[in-house]
């Protein structure tokens, strides 16, 4: 009568058979990866796919809000960075650079901005 009780609790708390629900996808992870590439924002949207999202922490267990938080944080870093190339071009030549003209500050300056999820 014991062993049928064990088998039934094991049964039922481990569950038998295949998960009811589908696997996620496996993605390339995009962590420690930098890229000088920049987009010009006021084309890219206007197509209905893009979505914005703000730069914040996120994450269901404690390993993905670990790295969705080193994600936010460096490239906050490398967002402030770029602010800084805009402020002293807008000094130097008392206006705001056009997209060309930032990338070739991007560039000429080694800026790298985190790579974002595909």
């Amino acid at each position: 009568m014991r062993f049928l009780l064990l088998c039934l609790s094991l049964v039922i708390f481990c569950g038998c058979g295949q998960s009811k629900a589908p696997p996620k996808p496996k993605r390339e992870s995009n962590f420690k990866k930098f890229t000088q590439k920049v987009f010009d924002a006021q084309v890219e949207l206007q197509n209905k796919d893009i979505v914005e999202v703000e730069n914040e922490v996120q994450g269901d267990d404690y390993l993905s809000t670990v790295m969705s938080a080193y994600t936010a944080t460096t490239s906050q870093v490398s967002t402030m960075n770029a602010q800084r190339l805009v402020t002293v071009y807008e000094v130097e030549h008392n206006r705001y650079p056009t997209y060309e003209e930032f990338i070739e500050l991007v560039k000429s300056n080694g800026v790298k901005f985190v790579m974002l999820p595909r």
